[in-house]
Parts: structure tokens; sequence; C-alpha cells
């Protein structure tokens, strides 16, 4: 990971900034070592990484929701139908068919759509994974995260955004176990990517497709 811009200065903390052109900078204390600010961007590798395909991505247009538009679940594209009448506001059953009652609402019906999918898909895979790489099973919680597919608590809580269940199941499974790589290393070490490739061996595969695809998976 390059750091492209080291800006010292009488601040006491190290901070990160990723350019709009996806430069590294750097603003560190005066003292700070060198190797000190490289462990430091080293630790948050992946959030660097996912504001610079964030900025290299090119521009989606926010969902029109718009009858035949596309929808993403699982991996899997389905076109939306505006459909006159419906009991609910929002079913998948070969197409995402949204009764034409909630269309003012579009965006928060097909956010609390997912996020209801969300927890089911992604409870049942944490579940899963903790058992096959011998952790205990952590509670879940859903997000509205923009920037992140993850994070782990200080507790042990491990928090996925719903824009999760948009990417294909593979992909879901990468950060599951990238998440509960975190309750034994809290840290981007060498320690937590061992553990990381230990339980997910062609993990740098699925880590490069939701980099160059992840801005894609959103609503708006």
């Amino acid at each position: 990971m390059n750091i492209d811009a080291i800006i010292r200065t009488r601040r006491r903390t190290i901070a990160l900034i990723v350019e709009a052109d996806g430069r590294v900078v750097v603003r560190a204390p005066l003292r700070c070592s060198d190797a000190e600010l490289r462990r430091f961007v080293s630790q948050h590798e992946d959030w660097i990484r996912a504001r610079q395909a964030r900025a290299a991505a090119p521009a989606t247009a926010p969902k029109k929701f718009t009858d035949g538009e596309s929808f993403h679940f699982l991996g899997e594209a389905y076109p939306l139908r505006i459909v006159e009448r419906a009991r609910k506001p929002l079913v998948l059953d070969g197409h995402f068919r949204l009764a034409r009652r909630a269309l003012p609402k579009a965006a928060a019906a097909f956010r609390a759509w997912y996020r209801r999918e969300a927890l089911q898909v992604l409870a049942d895979r944490t579940r899963l994974y903790a058992i096959a790489m011998n952790l205990p099973c952590p509670p879940v919680s859903i997000t509205s995260a923009r920037t992140r597919w993850g994070s782990c608590s200080p507790s042990g809580r491990l928090n996925y955004t719903y824009r999760l269940v948009m990417a294909p199941m593979d992909i879901i499974d990468y950060v599951v176990v990238h998440e509960l790589a975190h309750l034994r290393e809290r840290n981007h070490s060498r320690a937590f990517w061992q553990g990381v490739e230990k339980a997910m061996p062609d993990y740098k595969k699925r880590r490069k497709w939701l980099r160059a695809n992840g801005p894609q998976l959103r609503l708006d």
C-alpha cells in the first residue's frame, strides 16, 4: 500500500485521507515514525482500497424505480414490475413486484426488503462459518452503511450493510469470513490475513471482485 503524501503537524493522532483521484494522504504527529505510519496504513488497507475503488468506479445513477429496471439479489438481476394490486409493498417471485401505492416511497420499500433478507442470509452464513472457524457465533446486525461492507464491534457483534445481499453468495461469504476473523485479530495484520486464508484460500479473488463491483451495488 503506497502512501502518496505525509503531512506532519502538531496533531496527536494519525488521520487517513483518500483523495478523489485515489491518492493516499496521511496526516501524522511530528514525532510519528515512518514505520509506525506504514503499520497504521497497513491495518486500514481494506478501508483505503474500498475508498479508492469508489473513487475509480464510473458514476452509477441512482435507481429510478421504473418498470423493467433491474435490481440485484444474491448476485442475480431481477426486473422490476409495478403492479396495481398487491398485499405487500414489495415481493420477489422471479421479478421484483412493487405495489403502485408504494411507488412514492419505493427506495424505503426496497431498503426494508433488503434489510429483512440480509438479516436472515447473513445470520445463517455467519453461523455456518463460525462453526467452520471454531468460533462462537456472534450476534448480527444489519446497517445502512454506504462505505463499509461489515464491521466487528468491540463487544464482538458483527455488523453488515444491507447492500451486501445484492452480491453473489461467494462474495457474501468472503465478508462474513473477514469479519469473523476479526474476533481473533482486531487489525489487518499478517496473522489476520492468515486466518482469513485458512478459512477461505481463494479470498483474494473474492476481495478483488468486491472492490471492482461493489460500488455498483446500491440504490442511490
